[in-house]
């Protein structure tokens, strides 16, 4: 254990990171002290900071690299993630500190536009001079379709959306006539099919072979029923999603003692070296301009335990008999999976502490334990959302003396509920001392007349 393994290690015991973030040590040393230092010197909450670390690592390697999961199924590490809590807990700073380095490329890049626009259109009066310049971006702010086909389009690496409030994206598909396509455009960006997009005034299609679009962004915990409800469960689109809520919500108060005139260690430049290090893996185009990613092997006992852990998924989805009950969720973790594996993989690399020559076993089993922190956090937020006294009553009302697992599902839908929770409720409501109501049949049920309507609507804190 060298000198920043071992203050590192200091630090978890006065931070209290086993109990908040007992995933912390999958990150390496250098990244690890960089977490740290934003914590003590800035006031970040380092659930937060670890997370978009994954996010800024993820848009930074783009499609240079992609990781090879099974037979021709390639990865890029995009990432589409959302940072919950409350008021004041500090879900932006973070985001604003850890893209900085990408935002800063992209001023230099749109500076270096703005002088060959100005050079083009002083020399377009004497003919065709050929092509316009194209400005590259990494990071926007705009998730409209056409914006983000046309950043990715002049930027084949890759684009990241990232916005202060996620809510608006939300609500842009709703406000839209066209909202199922740009629905369709994130979960076919997410699976890494070619996207095509068509303007009125253009002839052709826009393609892009390689989509690689990360999305980050946070919300209000009080916000989160607009987020969690069936239209975005039933599509497939928050499964897609990494939610982070922080076990602490305490807010840090502020220190003298971390000020810049004791000594504050220059973690702007430790984290841009990191990042601009990401950046330097070339992404290759070939004489047709299609893209030439770097494939990255798992080594084999690595991947022996991805599959066994994924093997593992697999057999407690076939057990359920029920195609109601099956969570499409848990099928998409081996994807989120993989992508964190070749990031932790690179960023061990980018710091100094690793290669890039395939994805080793400590990355894999750092990546399975923070897909087990963020399914955590999402049972969690989960049960946030679903806790609404106010529906408890109104939902079985509306139920028949005898009903199906069918009729509850449309009944708390109506009551803004979702359908994972109908069957939760279902469960615990007809067991335990005081049934609400009785199993007559396989996915029939019959209320039972002597009980109290329930209150606590489909909270699962109590299951």
């Amino acid at each position: 254990m060298d000198r920043l393994d071992l203050t590192n290690a200091i630090r978890q015991e006065a931070y209290n990171i086993k109990e908040t973030y007992p995933q912390f040590n999958v990150f390496p040393s250098k990244v690890q002290d960089i977490i740290y230092n934003l914590a003590r010197y800035e006031n970040y909450n380092i659930e937060y900071c670890a997370s978009v670390i994954l996010s800024a690592a993820a848009s930074a390697i783009g499609n240079a690299c992609q990781i090879h999961i099974k037979g021709a199924w390639y990865n890029s590490p995009a990432l589409y993630m959302m940072l919950v809590g409350r008021p004041g807990l500090g879900k932006t700073p973070p985001m604003g500190f850890l893209y900085k380095p990408l935002r800063d490329l992209d001023e230099v890049r749109l500076n270096e536009y703005c002088e060959a626009l100005k050079n083009f259109d002083s020399l377009s009066g004497d003919g065709p001079t050929g092509e316009s310049p194209k400005l590259v971006k990494t990071v926007i702010s705009d998730f409209t379709a056409e914006a983000m086909i046309s950043a990715h389009y002049n930027n084949p690496r890759g684009v990241s959306v990232v916005v202060d409030e996620i809510l608006g994206f939300f609500k842009s598909i709703n406000r839209y006539n066209n909202r199922s396509n740009l629905i369709e455009l994130f979960l076919t960006a997410y699976s890494g099919q070619p996207l095509d997009f068509i303007r009125k005034s253009e002839k052709y299609p826009t393609h892009i072979r390689h989509p690689c679009i990360n999305l980050l962004g946070s919300i209000q915990t009080s916000l989160l029923g607009n987020v969690l409800c069936d239209e975005f469960e039933s599509n497939g689109l928050l499964d897609r999603f990494l939610f982070v809520y922080p076990k602490d919500k305490r807010i840090s108060e502020w220190s003298l003692s971390t000020s810049p005139l004791n000594g504050r260690p220059d973690i702007e430049g430790e984290w841009s070296r990191i990042l601009s290090s990401l950046l330097s893996l070339p992404c290759l185009l070939d004489n047709s301009s299609n893209l030439r990613p770097h494939f990255i092997e798992m080594e084999a006992v690595a991947k022996e335990c991805f599959y066994d852990w994924n093997n593992s998924i697999i057999r407690a989805v076939n057990s359920v008999s029920n195609d109601m009950e099956v969570e499409s969720r848990k099928m998409k973790l081996n994807s989120n999976a993989g992508r964190i594996a070749l990031i932790l993989q690179l960023l061990k690399w980018a710091s100094g502490e690793g290669h890039m020559d395939y994805v080793d076993l400590e990355s894999v089993n750092g990546a399975i334990d923070l897909i087990d922190y963020y399914e955590q956090t999402y049972d969690r937020i989960k049960t946030l959302a679903q806790d609404k006294p106010q529906d408890g009553s109104s939902w079985i009302l509306r139920l028949n003396d005898e009903f199906t697992t069918k009729d509850a599902e449309r009944a708390a839908m109506q009551a803004g509920l979702s359908r994972r929770s109908v069957y939760n409720a279902l469960d615990r409501m007809s067991s335990g001392p005081n049934p609400l109501f009785i199993k007559t049949g396989h996915g029939q049920y019959a209320k039972i007349h002597d009980s109290a309507p329930c209150t606590f609507a489909l909270s699962d804190k109590n299951g």
